[in-house]
Formats: C-alpha cells, structure tokens, sequence
C-alpha cells in the first residue's frame, strides 16, 4: 500500500531547492574529546578536594 503524498510536485521541488541551498546549515567546530575529559577531571578533583577539607573541617576522620 502506497502512501499518499502531503505535497505537491511543485512544493516538493522548492523543499528540496531550500534545503540544498546551504541557507540552514552552519559551520561546526572540530569535536575535541579532551576538552571535555580535562574539565571532567577538574570538577571531579574539585569535588573530592572539597569533600576531604569539608571532613577535616567539620573533625569527622
């Protein structure tokens, strides 16, 4: 069973037109994975730095 069409030919054409015309897309920087492990690393040591002077601080050894 075939699937009835929402758009027209003409319609169809200028979504395509539209969407090859480069109007919608935009440039993406380069994905770097060790950005996101560098500042992964330093919210963790942050947290646990925290959590050792929080014990000492409140005298719980």
């Amino acid at each position: 069973m075939k699937k009835k069409r929402q758009l027209s030919e003409e319609d169809q054409d200028r979504v395509n037109q539209y969407l090859s015309s480069g109007f919608n897309r935009t440039e993406k920087k380069p994905y770097h994975p060790w950005i996101l492990l560098f500042i992964l690393f330093i919210v963790v040591s942050g947290m646990g730095y925290f959590a050792i002077w929080f014990t000492k601080y409140m005298g719980i050894e």
